[in-house]
């Protein structure tokens, strides 16, 4: 049984895991895919395509993908107060 709060980490896991199967990439992929080709001509996603290929911009990639891990504390600890205000 899995005690229910953000101090467990045994929850926090599979807290997790719910969100990533429920809303993980796997949920919006398809959608994505849709809008980026509503967005964007062939041409433009060949253009994307090519710069996402280049160096710096799997840097800037990780880098920006870094952050959002790195923030993560924080708005686990924001969405806490929430929960807790809420309740």
């Amino acid at each position: 049984d899995i005690m229910v709060s953000w101090n467990n980490p045994k929850f926090r896991t599979w807290l997790h895991q719910i969100f990533t199967e429920a809303a993980g990439w796997k949920s919006v992929e398809a959608k994505y895919e849709t809008r980026l080709e509503t967005d964007f001509s062939e041409a433009e996603l060949q253009e994307l395509a090519s710069l996402f290929r280049k160096p710096v911009m799997q840097k800037l990639l990780q880098a920006e993908a870094q952050g959002y891990t790195d923030s993560a504390t924080v708005r686990r600890e924001r969405f806490q107060q929430v929960w807790e205000d809420y309740q």
